[in-house]
């Protein structure tokens, strides 16, 4: 009923259910609003975490660190941070990962060729929170019934 899974050639998280009812649909619907956003928000927080570990660089007149193997990559334009998005695909899928455009292409590289799993290490820390939520939306919408 319940598979969550990670594609590392497309950069996604994808959650996915099977063989669920009307009220059941609404509140699954409205738990992956829910952790759509804090997935968003954790994400963007570990890209803008410090302190770094990597080396000093210089940037656009500015003094910058870098990140190392096994972290989140450090925001230097930010660019590739605000095309951090999800998508609710009905009651069956929840996706949350980079939106693809010319300028975010360096995400995948970070992300597969450098060894900095932004989403993996998001999806790490609120898999417990996340199924929570699904929980507490499911209780939510078959104690209100349908409408």
């Amino acid at each position: 009923m319940f598979k969550i899974t990670q594609d590392h050639k497309s950069r996604k998280i994808e959650i996915r259910l099977h063989n669920i009812d009307k009220i059941t649909v609404r509140g699954t619907r409205q738990a992956f609003y829910v952790i759509g956003a804090i997935g968003r928000r954790t994400t963007s927080q570990n890209i803008l975490k410090k302190p770094r570990h990597g080396r000093l660089e210089k940037f656009r007149g500015r003094r910058r660190r870098a990140s190392v193997i096994g972290e989140s990559f450090a925001n230097k334009t930010g660019a590739a941070r605000r095309t951090l998005g999800f998508d609710v695909r009905g009651a069956n899928e929840l996706e949350i990962g980079f939106r693809a455009n010319s300028k975010t292409l360096y995400t995948k590289i970070l992300e597969e060729v450098k060894g900095r799993p932004t989403l993996e290490i998001s999806s790490r820390s609120t898999a417990g929170k996340a199924q929570n939520i699904m929980e507490r939306e499911l209780k939510k919408a078959h104690k209100e019934g349908f409408k």
